[in-house]
């Protein structure tokens, strides 16, 4: 007889402002309220009925179904609206609930919406400011065999454009309603990965049979903590190029942005956000005059607890052939307090050069004491007019705690008659004081860059050793990305025409700085679909995390994707997820790890976009394990306590099985997967016993970097040499028996 168990099948869903009419067809008009100074509501009305919302959104509960409305830009507009109703709950041929549904909505809170269907089944409305959370919670676990199949009738005059895992979405002219993925969740916090299917008229949202049928719940699969939240949303104008970097003595993210002004001139913008993604303050501008098409740059300078923040100015055209400026300059942010520094050159022309067209900037998690004199390094691209070719320069900055940034002198490390594009530094050198540079070189004739040139150099912008070359061939690479572990381990991935997609490739730097040995991985492709460009990498703990855009060649407008990798092979390790499901495409994705910012024991991230708008949203490169003591013990004594080193998550190769402070000779461990529980007395041996290995152990199961492995449950429990009051075993006992569940 199994406990009752709880389910809970998510199928979040985001409204963005309409921009043309969409009412459901043979309805009465649906009332909009208008919205209390609260951020959301739920309203209880006298006739019964339901209104809730929030800024941009209103739901319209009545007897047996909600209508979701987008609500409009502007006045003279109607909201786009799409009609949910629940159909169908069944298992297989038994039918856990059949419509037509008839419950009335309760407004159980200022912030939430619910309807109870039956005394095991509630559907459920979590209001958030910028959408709402749809779910169904089921009270036991629904009879029958099969998948979970949550069936709702759609009635709307929205197109359905595009169904898929990631989401279901209505939309005409750019307004519409989108459905999230979906994941079920248990009451230990365990969950999985759903599948989504819909069609004229109808929407199903599915979990799998061996979610349901476990003893108790599976997978806490997703990565993702808590929604997309809006960074920046300026009135009237764009708000664009984010960037990202973190400091540990504040525990605060900076985010940097363009607020466009005019076709030629931008705001620079700073917003600081907390570790746990809440808005410290009010956006602050660093740069009033900066160049409408160039991302500003951000890294953290763990030795000096401030920012530095990389900007190129507008460029003021006073002949048709001389500019005065658009020159690139850094200002240093204090992380406690915002406090600016004055703006400093950093791109001083070289005689005969024009300004610089690219830079790309790089900060240090060290301290004073490891090493770090508080510099950060800068590496520019720059037109050599006169060599009719391009050069690479490096430059020092040193970041005290107080003042304005210093610059040292520019040092020369590529000059070529090749075309460069794309210039990138790795966010900081790790414990090692190492950085890698890597640009996209075209080597071959023409113009399409074919090449991944690479540059070792330390903390003074110094080139460490020879160049290297990471990628070659005859099709063209561009935006390269690098990122490192520890200032010994890189990875570098570029957007690759071979494949329309993105590849990386894992490099070693064995040696000191003049005796480096680099050894190179097989170059990987870890994304599965779609157009994939503009890529992001960063390392979040022990794992490398890619975020990315991904456009369509038909179907949805184009996401922001976030991946964790393997640190070694740089394979995937873990689901993709996209970030948002608003109505508007994403671009220009960028990302920052504590773990880049000095806060090396933590393995969360914040990833920032644009849409118009900037946001945001944090990732964790690690889910929570899932280990659960099922019991079984037949001997005595505070010891012999079963446990594990590493953790049951894809990619740790250090998992292992451990039994602590045994007080009796251990004779092995009983490894099943599945379990059988088998009494015996007070024993009870509950794994199936599919492999015995003998000994007192550890034993080391290194869990490798493949999805395949995802969910999959181990049970484990240990055998020792002394009665425990079996029968037929009178000389034997049991530890306490555990399971497993591998997370991502």
């Amino acid at each position: 007889m199994h406990d009752p168990l709880r389910f809970l099948l998510c199928a979040p869903w985001l409204l963005a402002p309409a921009l043309s009419t969409a009412q459901s067809p043979g309805t009465d008009p649906i009332p909009v309220a208008s919205a209390p100074q609260s951020p959301v509501f739920a309203t209880q009305e006298p006739d019964g009925t339901v209104t809730a919302g929030g800024p941009d959104y209103r739901l319209h509960g009545s007897a047996g179904g909600v209508a979701f409305l987008a609500l409009p830009g502007s006045s003279s507009a109607s909201p786009a609206a799409v009609q949910f109703t629940l159909a169908t709950v069944h298992r297989g041929d038994h039918v856990t609930f059949a419509g037509p549904a008839t419950a009335s909505p309760i407004a159980a809170s200022p912030s939430e919406l619910r309807y109870e269907h039956a005394p095991t089944l509630t559907e459920r409305y979590e209001l958030r400011e910028d959408g709402a959370e749809q779910s169904f919670v089921f009270a036991t676990r629904p009879a029958g065999h099969g998948d979970l199949v949550v069936r709702g009738t759609i009635v709307t005059d929205l197109p359905l454009v595009s169904a898929s895992d990631q989401g279901v979405r209505y939309e005409q002219d750019g307004a519409g309603v989108t459905f999230g993925a979906v994941t079920g969740i248990d009451a230990d916090g365990a969950s999985v990965r759903g599948s989504i299917r819909a069609g004229a008229g109808f929407v199903e949202w599915v979990l799998p049979a061996a979610f349901v049928d476990a003893a108790c719940y599976p997978l806490v699969l997703d990565p993702l903590i808590g929604n997309a939240f809006s960074i920046a949303s300026t009135s009237n104008t764009d708000d664009v190029l984010p960037s990202v970097a973190y400091d540990a003595s504040s525990g605060r993210y900076l985010v940097v942005w363009n607020v466009v002004q005019t076709v030629a001139e931008a705001e620079v913008r700073g917003q600081f956000v907390s570790s746990a993604g809440a808005l410290i303050g009010s956006s602050f501008v660093i740069e009033a005059d900066g160049d409408v098409g160039v991302r500003p740059l951000v890294v953290g300078i763990n030795a000096s607890n401030r920012f530095l923040v990389a900007f190129r100015r507008h460029a003021l055209i006073v002949l048709p052939s001389i500019s005065i400026d658009g020159s690139w300059y850094v200002r240093a942010v204090t992380a406690s307090s915002g406090a600016l520094s004055g703006r400093v050159l950093l791109d001083a022309p070289l005689a005969g050069d024009p300004a610089a067209p690219e830079c790309a900037l790089a900060g240090d998690l060290r301290s004073i004491a490891a090493g770090s004199d508080q510099k950060a390094i800068a590496v520019l691209r720059r037109n050599a007019f006169l060599f009719n070719g391009e050069r690479l320069l490096s430059r020092a900055i040193v970041v005290p705690t107080s003042g304005d940034p210093t610059v040292e002198p520019l040092r020369q490390l590529l000059e070529t008659a090749d075309q460069l594009d794309g210039v990138t530094i790795t966010r900081h050198g790790g414990s090692a004081g190492r950085w890698l540079i890597a640009v996209a070189r075209n080597t071959l004739s023409g113009s399409t860059p074919t090449t991944i040139w690479g540059q070792f150099v330390d903390e003074d912008g110094d080139d460490c050793d020879a160049p290297i070359t990471i990628r070659t061939g005859t099709t063209g690479v561009g935006k390269p990305t690098a990122a490192t572990k520890d200032g010994a381990h890189f990875a570098v991935a570029w957007q690759d025409a071979a494949t329309l997609g993105i590849a990386i490739r894992s490099v070693v730097a064995n040696g000191a700085c003049g005796s480096i040995m680099p050894v190179f991985g097989a170059v990987a492709d870890p994304t599965t679909a779609g157009l994939d460009t503009q890529p992001q990498l960063e390392f979040a703990r022990n794992k490398y995390v890619l975020v990315w855009k991904r456009s369509f060649l038909t179907g949805p407008v184009p996401r922001v994707f976030v991946r964790g990798l393997d640190p070694d092979g740089c394979t995937a390790c873990g689901e993709e997820w996209s970030v948002d499901s608003t109505v508007l495409g994403l671009d220009t994705p960028a990302i920052a790890s504590r773990a880049s910012g000095g806060d090396v024991l933590n393995d969360d991230a914040l990833v920032v976009w644009s849409n118009t708008t900037v946001r945001g949203r944090r990732f964790e490169a690690f889910s929570t394990t899932s280990v659960v003591d099922l019991g079984g013990a037949c001997i005595a004594g505070p010891g012999n306590v079963p446990g594990h080193a590493g953790a049951p998550r894809l990619g740790d190769e250090d998992f292992a099985f451990t039994l602590t402070a045994p007080t009796a000779p251990v004779v092995g461990l009983v490894i099943g997967l599945s379990s059988n529980p088998a009494p015996c007395g007070p024993c009870t041996l509950v794994p199936n016993p599919d492999v015995i290995v003998f000994g007192s152990g550890p034993f080391a199961l290194p869990i490798p970097c493949d999805t395949n492995w995802l969910g999959g449950q181990i049970w484990a429990q240990w055998i020792l040499d002394t009665p425990g009051g079996c029968p037929s075993l009178p000389s034997y006992s049991v530890s306490s028996a555990q399971r497993f569940t591998i997370v991502e």
